[in-house]
């Protein structure tokens, strides 16, 4: 069992939470962007349209994830980045993840059209997940301030 929490503002408490037992891959990538990872991920939370904390039945934060407030161009299909920063604890409940991240990317690509972002091609997990949802992924293309290499993709239309 999954719970969600909506966040509407971001707080000093969860970045530290989240930051503290990150999954790897998604550490490795935030490393490769532009601002220190505790303010990328700060800045997720503060320009997101949606972001909720997702615990389990312990209270154990599994993961943060949103999308953003604006939209980006992504092989020419403009589209809303949705994000997601797991927990290593994150990896116990895949199932409920991919059941309920269906559920909120129908509800999003309903309400503000196709979602999109980049993946670090190092990020195996991020990489499967949203393959299980249906993205559509693009071929990779340099990125960041080490020109690492990121897969983008669109997913318009969850898999069912």
């Amino acid at each position: 069992m999954v719970k969600f929490k909506r966040i509407k503002v971001p707080t000093k408490a969860l970045v530290n939470e989240l930051m503290q037992d990150m999954r790897k891959p998604d550490i490795m990538e935030l490393l490769m962007g532009p601002v220190h990872p505790d303010q990328a991920v700060f800045d997720s939370i503060a320009n997101s349209r949606y972001c909720y904390a997702v615990r389990d039945k312990e209270n154990n934060l599994l993961a943060v994830t949103g999308i953003a407030a604006g939209q980006i161009e992504v092989a020419g299909t403009m589209a809303t980045p949705v994000w997601f920063l797991g927990t290593k604890k994150a990896y116990r409940h895949n199932r409920a993840l991919v059941y309920y991240g269906k559920q909120f990317c129908e509800q999003w690509i309903y309400e503000v059209g196709p979602l999109c972002n980049y993946i670090w091609i190092g990020n195996e997990p991020s990489i499967r997940y949203i393959r299980h949802l249906g993205a559509r992924l693009l071929p990779p293309e340099e990125k960041g301030k080490h020109r690492e290499m990121f897969i983008p993709f669109i997913l318009s239309d969850v898999k069912r």
